[in-house]
């Protein structure tokens, strides 16, 4: 039986941020820096920043994009968790909230050949700061997203797993059978001790709600953690995991 396994690209298949490696390729990273502070502290919000960034490669070749995506660095154990979900037969996919480009040269790193992404504007072999594909600039475009791709192949629900960190990564959770939280983002930590302590109070309705949706936790940044999880098929209670991983 074939699986689907959606995977966010930076803080989960690299430790990060695709932006930042690009603008640091093209000597802009402060001014970058400066640009995704408002989104840290929840001032402005994504569209902006990824349309804004996106008019700091004004003028720079297109190859920039393969350039920056080369430099990423991989997650421990990225590489070789793909390929034992591969040959567990699923079929790995990289949703991102970057460029595509990126993602596909940086996926093909790891064995993944199916990418998906925003899209630069490029003419003539050099980029003009404009989106020509903006299918996944706001927080719920992942879930928008990842239920448009399982409806139209036909591909059950309970076939389906995800792996993110962040917020944009939750409404992902909310389409797929089995989420799982990696090495989570401080707005995903904050969400598990603000609804355990709710919990804990009486107010269980946060908990619940936050259990709905995320299926399990793991910490850290060791990729080869969520694959007794997974093989041989999607399982929150697997007993060949570490008890310290389980949510």
């Amino acid at each position: 039986m074939d699986y689907y396994i959606f995977f966010d690209m930076d803080g989960v298949l690299t430790p990060q941020a695709q932006a930042l490696v690009l603008a640091d390729t093209i000597g802009r990273k402060k001014e970058i820096m400066r640009v995704f502070s408002g989104q840290l502290t929840k001032h402005v919000g994504l569209e902006w920043i990824l349309s804004k960034g996106a008019q700091f490669l004004r003028g720079q070749p297109a190859t920039i994009l393969r350039k920056a995506a080369m430099k990423m660095s991989v997650t421990p154990h990225a590489k070789e968790a793909v390929q034992a979900l591969k040959d567990a037969s699923y079929h790995p996919i990289i949703v991102t909230n970057g460029f595509e480009e990126m993602a596909s040269i940086f996926g093909k790193r790891l064995g993944i050949e199916e990418c998906y992404g925003n899209v630069p504007e490029a003419v003539d072999g050099v980029l003009t700061g404009e989106m020509r594909d903006s299918k996944l600039l706001t927080l719920k475009s992942k879930g928008d997203f990842v239920r448009s791709y399982c409806r139209d192949r036909g591909v059950p629900r309970e076939r389906t797993v995800a792996v993110g960190n962040d917020e944009n990564d939750m409404f992902m959770f909310r389409e797929t059978g089995l989420s799982i939280a990696f090495n989570p983002s401080q707005y995903i930590k904050h969400s598990i001790t603000t609804s355990f302590s709710q919990a804990v109070d009486g107010r269980k309705k946060e908990f619940i709600e936050f259990t709905r949706v995320v299926d399990i936790v793991v910490l850290g940044n060791d990729m080869s953690k969520i694959v007794p999880f997974l093989v041989p098929h999607p399982d929150k209670f697997s007993q060949k995991i570490d008890e310290s991983t389980r949510l």
